[in-house]
């Protein structure tokens, strides 16, 4: 999905005793058409606003902080605040594209050769297609060069093999109604397949979206290995701790040593590991009514059933709370 991204264009960048950014009105005037547009067509955008010291003409707090009153964002819109010269830099700017579901930004702002450069950089090294709107970013004249050559430099620099280069009049906005925002009709593909890119585009944006809510989920692996004599693994434990809980995804004992409390051993140290990691308590599921009375025994409970799964049998999902035993 594309995304328009505004970067620093702020009241300060507009401020500086002697500076004036190189064709400034005008390049404001192109991103605030691309705004509308963007806007108008149901395009997300995204800002980003840069944080600088006490002091600073961009210090929070202060008046040159605030976005141009012309591209103003929305209360609905997402506003990234930033520190250094990249968006993505102890940021949330990536979770929050990979989110929504973003995979081409639309690039515009300041200053060329500083944040929007970097920007652009570390959205291709993260996956990103880009558009860099090559009339729709500005910066000053310095000592070594002016204004305008680093704008060309940088161009034809991002413009090899960064991003595609287009002229804000050349950016396409569809235009469509709400209706036609919220029914926007998309191709649904089933395979038999595990499609690694679609298992990564729907893995992080969950992901992302998940921790935005709940934080992160501080996800470890847990595997308990049952060893015969000669070294070899014959049963054990597979599972993970995360958010508060282990989860024993899967438990085997070899047919010969059951019934010898090995089983109990393996579900104890577990356990064990679960408390070591600050768990509240553990969960599982099963197939089978013995596994199910064997846990029922050491104090895990029904909690949910899905009838017929197997047809004719069910399967039974059951947790245990430690601060409850």
């Amino acid at each position: 999905m594309d995304a328009l991204v505004i970067i620093d264009v702020q009241q300060g960048m507009f401020t500086f005793p002697g500076y004036a950014p190189h064709d400034g009105e005008a390049v404001v005037a192109r991103i605030e058409g691309l705004l509308d547009g963007a806007r108008r067509s149901g395009m997300p955008v995204f800002f980003v606003q840069h944080q600088g010291a006490e002091g600073d003409p961009l210090a929070a707090g202060s008046r040159g902080f605030a976005f141009r009153e012309e591209l103003a964002p929305r209360a609905e819109e997402s506003v990234t605040v930033k520190r250094y010269c990249s968006a993505f830099q102890e940021t949330d700017f990536d979770r929050t594209l990979k989110a929504a579901g973003i995979d081409h930004l639309i690039v515009c702002g300041m200053q060329t050769e500083m944040c929007v450069d970097t920007a652009v950089r570390a959205a291709v090294e993260r996956g990103y297609r880009i558009t860099l709107v090559s009339d729709g970013h500005t910066t000053f004249d310095t000592k070594t060069l002016s204004a305008a050559k680093i704008i060309a430099h940088h161009n034809a620099t991002l413009g090899d093999g960064f991003a595609t280069l287009k002229k804000a009049d050349d950016i396409a906005f569809t235009q469509r109604t709400a209706d036609e925002i919220r029914t926007a009709r998309y191709t649904i593909e089933a395979a038999e397949t595990n499609d690694a890119q679609t298992r990564k585009i729907v893995s992080d944006a969950l992901m992302a979206f998940n921790e935005s809510l709940f934080g992160p989920p501080n996800i470890r692996p847990l595997t308990l290995s049952v060893r015969s004599a000669d070294g070899s693994v014959i049963g054990g434990i597979l599972g993970r701790t995360s958010r508060g809980w282990l989860f024993v995804e899967l438990l085997f004992v070899p047919k010969g040593l059951r019934g010898q409390g090995l089983g109990d051993r393996l579900l104890a140290t577990a356990e064990a590991e679960g408390r070591k990691r600050g768990c509240i308590g553990a969960w599982l599921d099963t197939f089978n009514p013995d596994a199910r009375r064997f846990y029922e025994k050491r104090g895990y409970a029904l909690c949910g059933e899905i009838t017929d799964n197997p047809p004719g049998h069910g399967r039974y999902f059951m947790r245990k709370r430690f601060d409850a035993i």
